[in-house]
């Protein structure tokens, strides 16, 4: 298992579809997790330090856990598959609970419990982004980024330009305008 960290929840493209995502620790890569509407909203206003008047499902389980449990360790993202994300909540006796990411994420928020994730869900669903990128879309601060860090990094201007084009194509996808590239769109 790899640590990952939720770096928030951002609303892209002309939809304004909710994406968490979630910085690889050291690679320079992040993890887009597409959020149904409800959840996103719930994680993005938990993230802001919100809770509810009265408790949510979510604050319900937590309370039952911390209750009638030893406690949570953490969330594990344990496989992807065609776009979709399996995680589980892992609590300290072993138990694991099945939960939708967007559960998982709002539950680590509550629960203030790390985040993890197979290597291989990381190498399959991970894309480089670069720290100027960070703060041109999601405007998130990240320390720099180098092309050759971590696993999957790319090494040479072939790569980089794999690289780059991967970044467009996944921008075009949320529906950015090419013209927004800038020298992206030149790739």
């Amino acid at each position: 298992m790899e640590s990952v960290n939720l770096l928030g929840v951002f609303p892209v493209g002309p939809e304004n579809f909710l994406c968490a995502l979630l910085d690889w620790e050291g690679r320079g890569r992040v993890v887009p997790v597409w959020l149904p509407p409800v959840e996103g909203a719930q994680l993005a206003a938990r993230l802001e330090e919100w809770s509810p008047r009265r408790p949510s499902a979510h604050d319900a389980m937590a309370e039952m856990i911390a209750n009638a449990t030893s406690g949570a360790v953490g969330i594990n993202i344990t496989s992807y598959h065609s776009g979709v994300f399996v995680a589980e909540l892992l609590l300290e006796d072993g138990t694991s609970v099945d939960l939708r990411p967007s559960d998982a994420l709002i539950m680590a928020a509550i629960l203030d419990v790390p985040l993890q994730a197979e290597e291989a869900v990381l190498q399959q669903a991970s894309m480089y982004l670069s720290s100027s990128d960070a703060l041109d879309y999601f405007g998130v601060e990240l320390a720099e980024r180098s092309h050759d860090e971590g696993a999957g990094g790319p090494e040479s201007g072939g790569a980089r330009d794999q690289v780059t084009e991967d970044f467009v194509e996944f921008m075009r996808e949320l529906g950015v305008d090419e013209d927004s590239f800038g020298e992206f769109g030149e790739a």
